[in-house]
């Protein structure tokens, strides 16, 4: 297990929708305990959605001045994991007014073999300071063909949101 010591240890998470039963990690709260997942989606720290997107709402508690956010996602095509095809940012200084900060993607192919650990990061404009954080995970769809579950929903793994 590794450690992420950042501003967002201890923030106030909600997940729409929550995560599936089998894939709880340790509630909510696991996107923001400083605790990283390994190799194994199924270590008790990464959280596990089946099908379509998620929302990932963070209230840090008060403003933080911040240069960016990462949300690390986990693939492993075999178990049916793959990564989002991209994740939005957005921040709020008072949970009333949200400022786009933009989307983060990735260059991993879905049908790459093995466990993939990928970082999303989105820069925050200068002189950010959020309390509240949205990310916004889209879904790569369904499994492509020539995979055993080819036409079925891929599931998504999610296991600390990072605020630099």
């Amino acid at each position: 297990m590794s450690f992420a010591r950042h501003a967002a240890v201890g923030a106030r998470v909600t997940t729409t929708p929550t995560a599936d039963a089998r894939y709880p990690g340790t509630g909510p709260s696991s996107l923001a305990d400083g605790l990283l997942g390994g190799t194994d989606h199924a270590d008790g720290l990464w959280q596990g959605w089946w099908g379509g997107d998620v929302r990932v709402d963070l209230d840090l508690g008060a403003a933080h001045r911040a240069d960016s956010v990462t949300v690390r996602f986990l693939q492993n095509v075999r178990s049916w994991i793959v990564l989002p095809s991209r994740v939005e940012c957005a921040w709020s200084a008072d949970g009333a007014v949200w400022h786009d900060a933009g989307a983060a993607t990735h260059a991993v192919p879905v049908a790459r073999e093995g466990v993939v650990i990928e970082p999303f990061t989105v820069a925050l404009p200068a002189g950010a300071a959020p309390r509240y954080l949205r990310l916004t995970a889209r879904s790569a769809g369904m499994l492509p063909a020539g995979h055993p579950g080819a036409g079925r929903p891929s599931w998504l793994f999610a296991d600390e949101v990072v605020l630099h």
